[in-house]
């Protein structure tokens, strides 16, 4: 738990060799190395910042609000849906189970935007996913039929309890031919798939650029769509693709060797941020 101090927690430094005292940079607290900003980028925000009113964009939020929150968010394996543990139930159904969340991106304008984003438990693939500045149900309810429009196996929608999934939203899913379940109460974790898959994208992706807008935001994640797809190995499975290119040859192993006839190529994702590696073979 955050704030301890056992002597074992990588969490704590010792202050002359006798009392713990908690670190309060986070990014020691969890050894990461801080990113430090260059002069082309604080010249980016200088210019930005006498561009528009940013200190009204700013909200000042306790940390003993954000502690609360993770606090009560430790009752999801208490669920039970047709008498099975919340984590049995998941793991029984993964590849008939859809989750869906929203997550906040802030633009350089400080126009506030949506994302949208579905999963397929199973296999971790990122089925839909779509920006928007007017997050409704009715907007909802058709990126969800965008995903069961096409023949599928999928039985049950999970989302959390935030108002947009009104009743009527509801109603309108299940007339689709799919259940749908709600994370139980005070249990974030619950959805902990979509969580991570959200983190994901900021991590590899808006914690390296600003949009300036809807269409730039809705471009960058089409294009990290398809490399989470299909050149982002996951160590879930295996590790592992979602959809494995079908055209490339299946590696073969032998060491530091090279299968006979192929080649490593690499392809740049997101203009460079990423790169995929794979193999190809040679011409003949």
């Amino acid at each position: 738990m955050l704030g301890e101090t056992t002597p074992d927690s990588p969490r704590l430094s010792r202050n002359a060799g006798t009392t713990p005292v908690v670190r309060k940079n986070s990014l020691r607290e969890w050894r990461v190395k801080p990113r430090r900003a260059s002069d082309p980028l604080r010249l980016t925000l200088i210019l930005l910042a006498r561009c528009f009113a940013w200190r009204e964009a700013l909200t000042i939020v306790q940390p003993a609000t954000l502690l609360r929150g993770r606090e009560r968010g430790g009752g999801g394996e208490q669920f039970r849906a047709t008498g099975q543990g919340w984590a049995t139930f998941v793991r029984n159904h993964a590849h008939a189970l859809v989750a869906c969340d929203f997550c906040v991106v802030v633009t350089a304008t400080f126009r506030i935007l949506y994302v949208f984003a579905a999963l397929e438990v199973g296999s971790r693939r990122l089925l839909h996913a779509n920006v928007t500045a007017n997050p409704t149900a009715v907007w909802t309810l058709q990126q969800v039929r965008e995903i069961l429009s096409d023949p599928h196996g999928y039985r049950f929608v999970l989302h959390d309890r935030d108002s947009i999934y009104s009743a009527w939203f509801e109603a309108a899913v299940t007339a689709m031919g799919v259940r749908v379940l709600r994370t139980p109460l005070q249990a974030s974790l619950a959805n902990a798939y979509c969580e991570r898959l959200l983190g994901a994208f900021r991590r590899e992706c808006l914690d390296f650029l600003i949009p300036f807008g809807e269409e730039h935001l809705r471009r960058s994640l089409r294009f990290w769509l398809v490399h989470y797809n299909r050149g982002r190995p996951h160590s879930s499975l295996g590790p592992g693709l979602p959809e494995p290119p079908s055209q490339l040859p299946a590696p073969v192993p032998a060491g530091h060797r090279l299968p006979r006839g192929s080649r490593v190529v690499a392809r740049s994702v997101l203009g460079g941020l990423h790169h995929e590696y794979g193999l190809e073979r040679l011409a003949a």
